[in-house]
């Protein structure tokens, strides 16, 4: 049976217009989906209680709005849903439609029968597996049905048992029948009405928040994490089977603070659905910085930025600042004026002001908005070629070919082509090596004819918020142009926008900020409460040695008045704060609130790349590796993004969403902390189990292990290398195979490091990664380019240590290595790098400093 919970607080996102559960009719232009519910509410006998299973329809029908949902209802009245009907019910179901299908069945069940209004107690009479199953065969193997794909959620008590006896009639009665989605919502044993509804929640608006196409498979594996129920997703694929939705959600349209999107989201959500489905960004991913109706002054800044997007042909442009001065937020300005569609809708609905006439304002110029917090060369150099519509050499970097390898190809090409390139970069001082991506990148693209660069960056790698000011200024040194070649670095011209305190701004800002959360109720003050706060806020910050206030302290200071409203009467513990210490205080707010919510923060402040993702639970277990209850965290998320949005972002990498902390000051709370290392061979150990724990200690598929763990792993072993993590890594090199490669030697061969320091695993695997690169783009199937990298991962390690590794078993391979390494004896090699690009005459070689000082 089902027990019946929580049916009145059941999330569910706002229905747009036009597009609710009530809609009849075929459905829309390019997509759709048909809820057919067979949902049981009263039962005649006394032993099985009603269930409010109308409610979970309707909030089932919510979830599903954005892609198109109609609702065909099950009009027989409750007290005669008998045998016959649901005979009658199915038999309708099965019809050829045209078109997708949801089936939601929910009631009380066993786990051999699923039960209707008269089924007796205990349940041994009612609706068998062989009834379902008969309905999903014939549906879809009719011709009528051969273009459409069918979900079927069976929401009741023991329901994986009865899910599994379904599974083997389809697989034993009906061959030929696919495009289907098997879901149970049980284990072994109860389940609580409601767990589904969640469960489809966090999936589509917490998981994958930022795609607009979710693959059938990949959406029933998290709803099968969530729900610990049965799935069957053998005959749907994610590239053809999918939710497509059809308006537009602020995730998909840019990134950015969580609290920002909702705010966003609820302006889209009051445009009619056809104005949503038409509102396509051309800067796709870019954040927003703050919205616009809360940016104040910067207009000097914002014109001279327009201006040189009018005139300039070529070259860079440079917005920088202190940490926290609003370089972001003035970027975010730029592009929300220059973004056709997002600036006329704003203004049309009053919350953004035109520019004035006389400052021009160019119409959608950017070709590629980034923010590069977190990304590597490589991954930099993919999405400038993506951008520049060259598609192979897109590719070659996203299949992690050495981005050493792809530079001098990229610049080639964008010389030879002559076609305008406009490009925004963010967050320059926060990329993986922000000084190699300048140098190799940046500066040589900026150099071209036709190619434009705006970056937004702090001007030293050094520089941070809360830290005495420096004179360093090496990343704009490094952008800066070369005349010729008997001038190094920072002897060219740079032009550059400077981003510095205005305290009207901050004063604005902080005024719309907690004016707008009077107008929406949520602040219950007088007006000139708000005012005497902020000039206090604003006038009275700086005491004693107190750096004046930069912008983000406006944006924390708001949202700790919002949190704590008697702030309003006395500022005082917010005055002559630093961001760090303001940041201190949400967070013990938030630990209160609820103490799981720590370990989730300190995990995306240790996370690499673009952040975590809540797929696949690496969000989680993350956080279950830094907390000394070691389980359970990952229930807290969804309360968490709704508690702490202001301090979140949401993102994407890899074809994922990924969460992260919204500026880097928050994440140097938890990198600077003492245990660092410790916490990062934590994340190494939990990650390298989970991988193991899909294979039986054997070597998975690359392409089944999460994104997260193969392109990032390696960092966090480098990074708690100290703690010991690299020998994690290189204890399990069934694990170490499936890995990035280039992910790997850049962790290897990282400044922070002695080649001592390195596993004979991890460095005989650099050493010929050249080698296991060719294998693994070879064109073969997955399991022999791991075969392949095995073996080479072998004879690396011994030519490092001069002997062959301890035997391990091979996997079987179509494509055999060579020899099999058993014993022997070579001379030992030093690791090095072989770079695979050049293949001419080397006539120079160039010593650089590395940020530590070393050569």
């Amino acid at each position: 049976m089902t027990t019946s919970h929580a049916t009145d607080d059941t999330p569910s996102r706002p229905t747009p217009s036009g597009t609710g559960h009530n809609t009849a009719g075929p459905p829309p232009a390019g997509g759709g989906i048909e809820l057919f519910p067979v949902n049981f509410t009263t039962y005649q006998h006394d032993l099985l209680p009603d269930l409010d299973t109308e409610t979970h329809v309707r909030a089932i029908a919510d979830l599903l709005a954005p892609y198109g949902v109609r609702t065909t209802p099950w009009t027989v009245a409750a007290n005669e849903r008998n045998r016959q009907e649901v005979e009658n019910r199915l038999g309708t179901w099965k019809q050829p439609a045209g078109g997708n299908t949801v089936l939601y069945w929910v009631g009380h069940g066993s786990a051999d029968h699923l039960a209707h209004h008269l089924t007796p107690t205990p349940i041994d009479d009612g609706v068998t597996p062989l009834d379902v199953a008969r309905a999903i065969g014939n549906r879809q193997r009719h011709p009528g049905n051969a273009d459409s794909w069918a979900v079927v959620v069976l929401d009741a008590c023991f329901s994986e048992s009865f899910a599994r006896a379904v599974h083997i009639e389809l697989f034993t009665r009906y061959h030929g029948a696919g495009r289907y989605l098997l879901l149970s919502t049980a284990a072994e044993g109860y389940t609580e009405l409601g767990a589904f509804t969640r469960a489809l929640h966090r999936a589509l608006n917490i998981t994958f928040p930022t795609k607009r196409a979710i693959g059938l498979s990949s959406l029933g594996r998290e709803l099968a994490s969530n729900l610990e129920g049965f799935f069957d997703d053998l005959t749907v694929d994610d590239q053809r089977d999918q939710l497509v939705s059809l308006t537009l959600n602020a995730a998909t349209a840019v990134s950015g603070p969580l609290d920002q999107l909702a705010e966003l989201q609820a302006v889209i959500d009051q445009l009619p659905a056809d104005e949503q489905r038409h509102f396509l960004p051309k800067a796709t991913g870019a954040e927003l910085g703050e919205l616009a109706w809360y940016f104040h002054g910067r207009t000097e800044e914002r014109d001279r930025i327009l201006r040189w997007l009018t005139t300039a042909t070529s070259g860079a442009l440079v917005i920088s600042g202190p940490a926290g001065s609003g370089k972001s937020a003035l970027l975010g300005h730029v592009l929300l004026h220059t973004n056709t569609r997002l600036r006329d809708l704003l203004i049309r609905h009053g919350h953004l002001q035109s520019i004035p006439a006389g400052i021009p304002c160019p119409d959608d110029p950017f070709d590629l908005v980034a923010h590069l917090a977190g990304l590597t060369p490589g991954r930099t150099l993919h999405l400038i070629a993506e951008a520049a519509g060259l598609t192979d050499l897109a590719q070659q970097a996203a299949d992690g070919q050495p981005p050493a390898d792809l530079t001098s190809r990229l610049l080639t090409e964008l010389r030879e082509r002559r076609t305008p390139l406009t490009l925004l970069f963010d967050a320059l001082d926060e990329a993986e090596q922000p000084l190699v991506i300048a140098d190799q990148l940046l500066r040589p693209l900026a150099a071209l004819p036709d190619v434009r660069l705006i970056i937004g960056t702090r001007r030293s790698t050094s520089e941070g918020p809360d830290q005495p000011a420096t004179d360093d200024t090496d990343i704009l040194d490094t952008l800066r142009p070369r005349p010729d070649a008997a001038h190094g670095p920072g002897t060219g011209v740079l032009p550059d926008v400077e981003v510095s305190r205005d305290p009207d701004a901050i004063a604005g800002y902080l005024r719309a900020k907690l004016h707008a959360a009077k107008h929406r109720g949520i602040l219950r003050a007088d007006y000139s409460l708000i005012e005497e706060a902020v000039r206090r806020l604003v006038t009275d910050h700086r005491q004693g040695d107190a750096e004046p206030q930069q912008f983000l302290y406006a944006r924390l200071a708001a949202h700790e008045l919002l949190n704590d409203p008697t702030l309003l009467i006395d500022p005082t513990p917010l005055i002559g704060r630093t961001h760090r210490q303001l940041f201190t205080r949400a967070l013990e707010r938030l630990h209160r609130t609820d103490p799981h919510y720590t370990p989730l923060l300190k995990a995306l402040g240790l996370a690499q790349g673009r952040g975590l993702p809540d797929q696949d639970g690496i969000w989680a277990r993350a956080a279950d590796a830094l907390t000394t209850a070691h389980v359970g965290t990952g229930a807290s998320i969804p309360d968490l993004l709704r508690d702490a949005a202001p301090y979140l972002a949401l993102d994407q990498e890899h074809d994922q969403s990924v969460y992260r902390l919204a500026h880097r000051t928050f994440t140097e709370h938890f990198t600077t902390a003492p245990e660092t290392a410790q916490a990062h061979a934590h994340l190494t150990t939990a990650l390298t189990r989970h991988t193991r724990a899909m294979s039986d200690g054997a070597s998975p598929p690359p392409e089944a292990v999460s994104p997260y763990i193969r392109h990032h792993l390696a960092a966090h072993a480098r990074r708690g290398h100290t703690a010991g993590a690299l020998g994690t890594l290189a204890d399990h090199p069934d694990v170490l195979d499936i890995l990035d490669l280039t992910s790997i030697t850049a962790a290897a061969l990282h400044h922070s490091l002695s080649p001592n320091e390195l596993p004979p695993a991890i460095a005989g695997t650099v050493l010929l990664q050249h080698e296991a690169h060719r294998s693994a783009t070879a064109g073969w199937p997955s399991s022999d380019a791991v075969s392949w990298r095995r073996w080479w991962r072998r004879l690396g390690t011994t030519n490092i240590q001069g002997t062959p590794p301890p035997i391990e078993t091979l996997p079987h391979s179509s494509h055999e290595p060579p020899a099999t390494l058993i014993a022997g004896a070579v001379q030992k090699r030093h690791l090095h790098l072989q770079l695979t690009g050049h293949d001419g005459i080397v006539r120079a070689v160039a010593v650089f400093a590395a940020p530590d000082g070393s050569p």
